[in-house]
């Protein structure tokens, strides 16, 4: 299965579930987005990227979940923030239903150690209001649950080069932040500590 293929794999099963469905709405902020004009609201100022970007995914706040041309998962924020998220699309499927709250792991300093990123975990987690349906979910689809394989996976992912470039049109604007809101700096630390 490609990745485009295996994200209609995940649609099909989820949607054809609805407490699922829902489960994954509330617990991780993610429905899929069958919105055609996705791509064009996300480049609706002229912004140019390095990836070919394909939507398929979205928050509830506007933000989207991309897949890049290279197999890679990508995080749009509504708010000017952008970033590859995951390897591809089985990871970031395995990352997001584990960690729930992606976004709550964007902040400088999570990923500097296993034990910050198992605290952050933790905490996501005792918020979570349907666990049992999530989890047989990740069971069933043989997704990784060691926290020390998630974060490793989750670290790639964010480490991915070259990173998700958006640059507004005309070029004078500075380009997106990375989904940490800097222009790159942490996740070159990050980059420099996986050497």
């Amino acid at each position: 299965m490609n990745e485009k293929q295996l994200i209609e794999y995940y649609k099909e099963i989820i949607k054809n579930n609805p407490k699922l469905e829902e489960s994954i709405l509330v617990d991780c902020d993610f429905a899929f987005d069958d919105d055609t004009d996705v791509k064009k609201d996300i480049l609706i100022c002229g912004e140019k990227s390095n990836y070919e970007i394909f939507p398929f995914g979205k928050t509830g706040d506007g933000s989207n979940y991309a897949l890049l041309n290279g197999g890679n998962v990508a995080y749009i924020s509504s708010e000017g923030e952008c970033g590859i998220i995951a390897r591809n699309v089985k990871e970031f499927f395995n990352i997001m239903l584990t960690c729930k709250y992606i976004t709550d792991y964007f902040k400088q300093g999570i990923f500097d150690s296993i034990d910050n990123f198992k605290e952050r975990f933790n905490q996501v987690n005792a918020a979570t209001e349907n666990p049992d349906i999530i989890e047989t979910f990740i069971k069933s689809q043989n997704f990784e649950t060691n926290i020390e394989k998630i974060y490793e996976m989750f670290v790639g992912g964010i480490i991915t080069n070259p990173s998700l470039i958006l640059q507004a049109n005309p070029e004078e604007y500075e380009p997106w932040d990375d989904v940490f809101g800097t222009n790159q700096e942490y996740i070159e630390e990050l980059r420099s500590k996986t050497k």
